[in-house]
């Protein structure tokens, strides 16, 4: 599946997302609004139910006024006290009344004025009753102010549901306007997140892999020291970075793979001229050597026959040096401590650092036990160059010091060797690491050069600091490896 499709279905889900939403909106106002209708429905109910029972006890009211002049039958005030009863039954029981009395007072506590209310109601009947039968005078006063008070009560009770009604109403129609303007915002910004996706993913995931393709495509043709731009610090940017590493390390390779060639071609061109200049040398020292026998120790001439001897010796010597450096090295690289391969080291060096009187000793700058992936013996050889000079450079009471570092977040491990001699001077700062060139009367000038190389091949490097307050200080940084194998062929 390609990276656009992937986009492609990421977007369609976005949008599938935003209508779920868009839908679940719709139907919390739809439950809002039938909510609201139910709520509008039952409070007209009960505003019903106030009404009627108003006005049956209005009627009641005006037939205990009319009575004995308008006398109704006992089937038909029986009627009516049913339906007044039934009715304020049902009143008392409605729940949608409670609540709104609940918002003013006690819906307990006008339930009972209610009850009370319409107990004292039969009670002033049955008196007025009573009395106008004992005495037949209809112009007797009426008692009605149970009924007065139950029809102030319920008044306010119908004013109540009806100021309840209204709001509701204008409730549900602001609800209606807010939920369009949602639901039209909802839109214009889902289509606006919609846009600025496909930007961003064009910007953050298009256009890094087409430019990591090229690259790709860039080494791919030769270029190795094309590299890709870095956007952004994301798993894309790790992975453009990752990517310029693997085409820095490839470029390195090249680079050893190219000197390893060469040096090969080197070593065979040097033991080749080598060994055509040994036979006429060992032709002239032994001839050299033959005619010194002929003559007197103190004879002139034997002094010659020495020097062309010593001559020849230090010819052969150069060239056994020569075939030295162009020889190919086989890396053998495994897992060591880097105590026990320093320590090889000092113990070698300690008796020349004590007829110097310089103090040689090895510290670790973080922690005990650190692991070095190296071959032995040839970093061992590496090391010791770097610390007979860095002795044969201190005056005496100096002192050499070797520093084993490791640097967890570059992956490094860095071997130090400082001295406090005085220096490497201006005039050889930039030839350090040539071979011929040295400081010394008697050296050759090929151990930076071999320690140089030995920790090229390992994948690091070796660099070298004139700190400003004198000495001079040599760092190998290797890489945190383990289990690697190198040949230099």
């Amino acid at each position: 599946m390609s990276l656009r499709l992937k986009c492609a279905i990421l977007i369609i889900a976005f949008e599938l997302t935003l209508a779920v939403t868009l839908f679940v909106t719709v139907g919390v106002i739809r439950q809002y609004f039938e909510d609201a209708a139910q709520s509008i429905s039952n409070s007209s109910q009960s505003s019903v139910k106030i009404r009627r029972l108003r006005r049956l006890l209005r009627d009641e009211f005006t037939q205990i006024k009319l009575f004995p002049q308008v006398e109704t039958s006992p089937d038909e005030r029986a009627r009516m006290v049913r339906d007044i009863d039934y009715i304020a039954a049902e009143v008392l029981a409605d729940e949608t009344l409670a609540n709104l009395i609940d918002a003013y007072d006690s819906p307990e506590a006008a339930n009972e004025i209610l009850e009370k209310l319409l107990a004292q109601r039969q009670v002033e009947i049955k008196t007025t009753q009573t009395s106008v039968d004992a005495t037949g005078d209809s112009r007797l006063p009426i008692v009605g102010s149970a009924h007065l008070e139950l029809d102030q009560l319920l008044g306010q009770w119908e004013a109540l549901v009806f100021d309840h009604l209204s709001a509701t109403a204008r409730g549900s129609f602001d609800a209606f306007y807010r939920s369009v303007l949602v639901l039209s915002v909802n839109m214009v910004v889902g289509a606006l997140l919609g846009v600025i996706g496909l930007v961003l993913v064009r910007r953050w995931v298009l256009l890094p892999v087409i430019e990591l393709t090229e690259a790709a495509d860039e080494i791919g043709r030769g270029h190795l020291d094309h590299r890709a731009r870095v956007r952004t610090a994301g798993e894309l940017g790790q992975l453009a970075m990752a990517f310029n590493g693997m085409a820095a390390d490839i470029e390195r390779l090249n680079r050893q793979m190219v000197y390893r060639e060469r040096a090969a071609v080197m070593g065979e061109l040097i033991s080749y001229i080598a060994h055509n200049i040994r036979n006429p040398l060992a032709g002239i020292r032994s001839l050299a050597e033959s005619c010194r026998r002929t003559v007197d120790g103190d004879d002139a001439l034997a002094r010659q026959h020495d020097e062309i001897v010593g001559s020849v010796e230090r010819l052969q010597s150069w060239l056994r040096e020569v075939e030295h450096v162009c020889r190919p090295m086989e890396m053998k690289v495994q897992s060591v401590d880097a105590a026990q391969v320093i320590g090889g080291v000092v113990q070698a060096f300690r008796p020349m650092a004590m007829r110097r009187e310089i103090d040689l000793h090895v510290t670790s700058s973080n922690e005990s036990g650190v692991m070095l992936s190296v071959d032995p013996t040839h970093f061992e050889q590496a090391l010791a160059a770097i610390v007979g000079n860095a002795i044969e450079a201190c005056d005496k009471n100096g002192a050499v010091t070797i520093v084993v570092e490791s640097r967890h977040a570059k992956r490094q491990t860095v071997v130090s060797v400082k001295d406090s001699g005085p220096g490497i001077s201006e005039a050889l700062k930039e030839k350090v690491f040539q071979p011929s060139i040295s400081s010394k009367h008697d050296g050759t000038g090929l151990g930076l050069t071999m320690a140089r190389r030995v920790a090229a091949l390992h994948g690091g490097e070796l660099t070298y600091e004139c700190p400003p307050e004198g000495g001079t200080i040599f760092k190998f940084t290797l890489p945190m490896v383990e289990g690697l194998e190198h040949a230099d062929g």
